[in-house]
């Protein structure tokens, strides 16, 4: 974020709080200068508190450890303004305690490129010194001007920590147990094992995180940019996928980083979410996230010749298939049966339906949260990662990886188009179920659309993107109502007479559902193939 844009971020607030100075006032350090670093690769691996225990003590960490390692206790504190201006201009202060002393560090939440600037920059602080202390980064030091009397405490962790050095395979990391308790709720607590690749093959680094997960119940987990609590009152938010956009400047290759980089990510942020609060909105963005991968490299693929990527996309493509049945079951309860029972019709074979799809949902569940719990979908996260780290495929890419990001966004947005209009035309409008490939077809375009989207202006791609959603809706319920279908005769097999009536009747109201979204998407697909496609409009200049 420039200084530019932090100023403008307070005048939209209307205050006058915080100013850039002209000149940055630095300080002469008493204890050393300010530190500036890169986000380091790091893995976090997390599991019941005795089962870490356990593996510090198993033989395999004792075969990795590089001498006896050392217990310290720390204290992480989060500082902040009441109103998060702090985090509203991109950055986080942390003071950390230990026996070691105090220590500032001021980070970028969104990280920049390596080659632009430092994401972090720490200094050591004096005893009774006051924060923030200026860290001699312009940047850093004009997003804490001005708060120097507004910042507060925003969360505070205290942690016990077992740290030492482990060689696996040429690999120096650095391995540290952290059993944490929140000081803002007294009843939470947590263990991690956090890995940090300090030097050697990388690859080595993400092996040994796989041995570790394969000998032990230890699963990987989202780091956060450090061990606070980022929503407050400990509520947890899902939300919406962290956007992956595609700056002008970039090439295709780095739009592939990000975006493979992001899945990660957001697959283990919603991991535990399944698996220990079962969450059912975040099983369907579990479900949409590996989607998005596999749109990804179907998107890319004519131009990798490394089979690195479509192997995850086929290993993704398997795990979404298992989870999609305890989604579907979802829905069923939460949407379609809930809206025919209105209706008021046989309400007791309705009641016998409910029942028996609670449970066949139950038995789904249990299958999704065993696909999460395993180690074969660990490996697959921390495969997923590795990629997004070393990018394997720019060794034998296509040359048109590295070209205009421009030039290759129209030529892979044609293609999509191309499909999706090949596959309606192609489509006998008699049948609902052979439309279902347009709404494969339609998602593709929206995933890849939405890959590309910042490299054009809103009002200029937003009408392109509304008649897509209105072709997705329609689709999507003619897809709900031939799922409803064979949920129905699941849930009403040998429930009695009453239950068939009531299947019948939900049968007939989702069949009619879904003659009527029939003839709503013959009008949107005509109304949408007339468009111009806003990457083929000579009015829309890229940004």
């Amino acid at each position: 974020m420039k200084i530019e844009d932090l100023l403008q971020l307070e005048s939209d607030r209307g205050t006058s709080l915080w100013r850039a100075p002209t000149k940055p006032q630095h300080r002469r350090y008493a204890s050393s200068p300010p530190l500036t670093s890169q986000t380091p690769l790091q893995i976090g691996l997390s599991a019941a508190a005795a089962d870490i225990v356990a593996f510090r003590r198993s033989a395999l960490f004792k075969a990795m450890r590089l001498g006896k390692g050392a217990w310290t206790h720390r204290i992480e504190t989060r500082f902040d303004t009441e109103d998060k201006r702090l985090a509203a201009r991109g950055f986080s202060l942390v003071v950390n305690e230990s026996q070691s002393g105090r220590m500032q560090t001021i980070s970028r939440l969104d990280p920049l490129d390596r080659s632009i600037g430092p994401n972090t920059v720490s200094v050591k602080l004096g005893l009774d010194e006051a924060i923030p202390a200026n860290s001699g980064e312009f940047e850093f030091d004009c997003a804490l001007h001005g708060l120097n009397d507004l910042l507060a405490q925003a969360a505070c962790v205290k942690a016990d920590e077992y740290s030492a050095k482990v060689k696996y395979h040429g690999a120096d990391i650095g391995c540290a147990f952290r059993f944490q308790a929140h000081v803002e709720a007294p009843g939470s607590a947590s263990a991690v094992v956090v890995l940090t690749h300090r030097s050697g093959p990388k690859g080595a680094f993400f092996d040994a995180a796989r041995a570790i997960a394969r000998a032990s119940s230890l699963r990987p987990v989202l780091l956060a940019k450090d061990s606070l609590p980022k929503i407050s009152k400990f509520a947890v938010e899902i939300g919406r996928a962290p956007k992956v956009l595609a700056a002008a400047t970039d090439v295709p290759a780095d739009v592939l980083q990000k975006m493979t980089r992001s899945v990660a990510e957001r697959i283990l942020f919603l991991t535990p979410l399944i698996v220990e609060k079962r969450q059912p909105r975040a099983l369907q963005q579990m479900r949409v996230a590996i989607r998005r991968l596999r749109a990804t490299e179907k998107l890319y693929r004519p131009y990798l010749t490394n089979p690195t990527l479509r192997k995850l996309a086929k290993r993704g493509r398997k795990i979404t298939r298992r989870l999609g049945v305890a989604r579907d079951w979802d829905v069923f309860l939460t949407a379609t049966l809930p809206a025919a029972m209105r209706a008021g019709y046989a309400p007791r074979g309705f009641d016998r339906l409910r029942w028996r799809a609670e449970a066949r949902r139950a038995e789904a569940w249990e299958d999704a949260v065993s696909c999460l719990s395993g180690y074969g979908f660990a490996k697959f996260a921390l495969d997923l990662l590795e990629a997004s780290s070393r990018a394997p495929w720019m060794n034998t890419a296509d040359e048109a990886l590295t070209g205009d990001i421009r030039a290759f966004a129209i030529a892979v947005l044609d293609e999509r188009l191309a499909i999706a209009t090949a596959v309606a035309d192609a489509m006998d409008r008699r049948s609902l179920v052979a439309r279902h490939p347009l709404r494969i077809a339609l998602k593709k375009l929206r995933y890849a659309v939405q890959l590309f989207r910042a490299l054009y202006e809103k009002h200029q791609r937003k009408p392109f993107m509304g008649e897509i959603a209105r072709l997705q809706d329609a689709l999507g319920d003619i897809n709900d109502a031939a799922v409803s279908h064979l949920l129905v005769d699941l849930a009403a097999a040998g429930e009695g007479d009453e239950a068939s009536r009531a299947a019948g009747f939900l049968f007939g109201a989702s069949a009619s559902q879904a003659e009527v979204a029939a003839v709503a998407i013959d009008d949107a697909w005509e109304q949408f193939a007339a468009k111009t496609p806003f990457w083929r409009d000579e009015e829309n200049t890229p940004c």
